[in-house]
């Protein structure tokens, strides 16, 4: 089940808003239950911003009429008013009964669970290698806890929860310098802090496998970004540099707690106008609408094969696709291109060599390839190759490093400089607004 949602389950006052994220129109339980039966209510507003997300507060409050338009089958009422969760008082307005109806349930173990373990019975009674992927909503993001799953309730079990950068995502923006720690509550500033948090949060994931799932492996079974981050200027300029950062900073951190993942989303009828032709989202890696927009800006070149890519360095870059042993590092940096792997070798013979993709986007003047020991290949492909690295039997710590033919460098200061532009602003702007009020 992709990112199951405990809805009304385990609230515990149905007058209150509920969920962390709020986004456009955001009743509350009770007053949803009352526009479903037709009735008037003065509903919040929120917006996705991040002022809004760290005030806590709607943008506005906007009366909203059904006109008396209900939502059930002509016959039949609200099931939760029938239940007699609320009704209605003398004038006709809705009135809360029992504000805890849902609460003292927990989702995860009384409704969760139960499915998982019969679904999963039903396919493995088919396929009894198959292997469950239990796809969790991110921890910032769910309203649920994450249940105590065995290998007897679920054999084969994978954490394969999702985790993304939630104010890229949220906001469409990317701020390099700037995050929200949802576990504290408090802003993040600066680079380095913001790559620590999510790496804290990726760690913590990956904990849930450990801990809740019987040492299950784990997989982020979803993670990306926004592409029309930022006003969807890159659709008009073709300047994707603000993606490539954005997805790097998802990758980099993905690779240091060395998760496995799998990259949202690949939408082969993607545009720039209707997103990935869901709910307006839009993180496909692929548009034609970019193909087209790259044409028009090179002045109507013939088609190159990565043309329709949006923000290709990001996430196009040099890993490990086979490892001979025990991995301890698979980190590529991008501001340099260098790609460096050290493993554990488990066995003294090697039945098969280690195998790392290495895409030419960040090599234009070439690569070279040093290793601690053993012995490397390279097989040619088109726009690629894959290293393939036999390391030395007697040796049991390896590494393997590529990086560019000649050095290239980059300025570790860049991705701090919107906050340091910010401080300099308020650093000249108070004096000058003390000396005003004087």
């Amino acid at each position: 089940m992709n990112e199951p949602s405990n809805g009304f389950i385990g609230i515990k006052d149905l007058s209150e808003s509920a969920g962390l994220f709020r986004n456009g129109y955001a009743p509350t339980p009770i007053q949803g239950m009352a526009l479903g039966e037709g009735i008037a209510q003065d509903v919040e507003v929120w917006n996705a911003g991040l002022m809004a997300m760290m005030r806590g507060k709607p943008a506005r409050v906007e009366h909203v009429d059904p006109e008396g338009v209900r939502a059930w089958k002509q016959g039949f009422g609200c099931v939760w008013k029938e239940a007699g969760v609320w009704g209605c008082d003398s004038t006709g307005q809705p009135e809360l009964l029992k504000p805890d109806y849902f609460a003292d349930v927990d989702f995860g173990t009384e409704f969760y669970l139960p499915f998982a373990k019969k679904f999963t019975k039903r396919l493995q009674s088919i396929f009894p290698k198959t292997m469950i992927f239990a796809e969790m909503p991110p921890m910032d993001f769910g309203g649920m806890e994450f249940p105590q799953i065995s290998s007897t309730d679920v054999p084969s079990a994978v954490n394969a929860m999702h985790w993304y950068d939630g104010i890229t995502l949220l906001s469409t923006t990317w701020r390099s310098y700037f995050t929200l720690d949802f576990a504290t509550g408090k802003p993040v500033f600066g680079n380095k802090a913001l790559r620590r948090v999510h790496q804290k949060q990726l760690a913590h994931t990956a904990s849930f496998g450990r801990k809740k799932m019987g040492n299950a492996p784990t997989l982020i079974g979803e993670t990306g970004i926004p592409y029309n981050m930022n006003d969807a200027r890159a659709y008009v300029s073709g300047d994707f540099s603000a993606q490539v950062e954005a997805m790097d900073n998802t990758i980099s951190n993905l690779e240091s707690q060395l998760l496995s993942f799998t990259l949202w989303n690949y939408t082969a009828d993607n545009s720039h106008t209707f997103g990935d032709l869901w709910n307006l989202e839009d993180l496909s890696i692929s548009s034609p609408d970019s193909e087209a927009l790259a044409v028009r800006l090179a002045g109507g070149h013939v088609r190159r094969r990565d043309d329709s890519a949006r923000g290709l360095r990001g996430f196009a870059r040099p890993h490990a696709r086979k490892i001979a042993g025990v991995p301890l590092k698979s980190e590529f940096t991008m501001k340099t291109a260098g790609y460096v792997l050290e493993y554990l070798s488990v066995n003294t013979e090697s039945s098969a060599p280690t195998e790392i993709y290495v895409p030419y986007v960040h090599f234009p003047g070439g690569y070279r390839v040093t290793s601690s020991d053993g012995h490397c290949t390279i097989e040619k492909h088109e726009g690629y190759d894959i290293v393939k690295f036999a390391h030395d039997v007697k040796a049991h710590k390896h590494r393997v490093i590529v990086a560019p033919t000649k050095p290239i460098g980059g300025d570790p200061t860049r991705a701090n400089a919107p906050l340091y532009l910010a401080l300099a602003v308020t650093a000249v702007a108070i004096p000058l607004f003390i000396y005003k009020r004087r």
